[in-house]
């Protein structure tokens, strides 16, 4: 090797590591903060909301969207993210809408982020009639809900239930994995994704129907179906019964296992 060339990769080395040692630096002066050192301004926005409601609708671009309980039996919707952005929180017509302000610049998108932009709903109760969720970038968690239906719309991120009780679920998505836990639907649950793990735990309804194009369907229901599977590049691990609700599990790539506890 040339002598150039050595002192040039000593040289860029050098930079490196200085560059490490610096970033490390700013990153320990600031606690870890990633927030303190992206370009974005990040603000704590509360709206509250006095009439009742039976019906939830959500309609956000880049955020986390989490469910909780009201420490104080009010409605409360806390958005923390960018200072530009402004949600719409309203009850109308029986129904909480919150839907996200889409009103920026062209230049308000070049930046440098590194904290996800932050949706709690804070619910003075646990039963609804329909809970719709449509959410482009973000993950959805929600656990101990109620409601006759549920549609959760997601094009990127994770989502994960737990303690859900409806008559219907349905839940559409491109990127993503879904997680449910001790999640019962009276009548059918439906899910569908493009790309992620779909894992059941103690979930169980008459009818069910998962279709993902990678990844792998796992986990375990409550009571007997009639399973009906089909994956083209994966294994398939499913009881074999003639009686119970059908459950049907369409993948390409990507294994195919459950088990029934009863």
């Amino acid at each position: 090797m040339k002598k150039s060339a050595k002192i040039w990769l000593v040289t860029a080395a050098i930079l490196v590591t200085l560059g490490l040692f610096l970033f490390v630096g700013v990153m320990f002066s600031t606690g870890w903060d990633f927030s303190k050192i992206g370009t974005l301004q990040y603000v704590t926005k509360s709206y509250e909301i006095s009439e009742d409601f039976n019906n939830i609708s959500i309609n956000t671009h880049t955020a986390d969207i989490k469910f909780e309980l009201s420490f104080d039996g009010k409605c409360r919707v806390v958005y923390f993210g960018e200072e530009k952005t402004e949600l719409s929180v309203l009850a109308s017509e029986d129904t909480l809408v919150v839907n996200q302000n889409t009103d920026k610049a062209w230049y308000d998108y070049i930046n440098i982020n590194f904290v996800s932009p932050k949706i709690t709903v804070f619910l003075p109760k646990t039963a609804f009639n329909s809970v719709f969720i449509n959410e482009s970038t973000g993950n959805i968690f929600i656990e101990k809900i109620s409601a006759n239906s549920m549609e959760l719309n997601l094009s990127t991120g994770h989502i994960e239930l737990s303690d859900i009780a409806c008559q219907t679920l349905t839940s559409t998505g491109g990127t993503g994995d879904v997680a449910l836990k001790n999640v019962i639907a009276s009548k059918s649950l439906t899910i569908s994704r493009s790309t992620g793990d779909i894992e059941f735990m103690d979930c169980d309804a008459p009818e069910i129907f998962v279709s993902t194009d990678t990844g792998d369907v796992e986990g375990t229901l409550l009571s007997k179906k009639v399973f009906i599977t089909n994956t083209s590049t994966g294994k398939v691990n499913v009881p074999k019964s003639s009686s119970g609700g059908r459950c049907q599990i369409i993948t390409s790539t990507g294994d195919i296992e459950i088990s029934v506890k009863k």
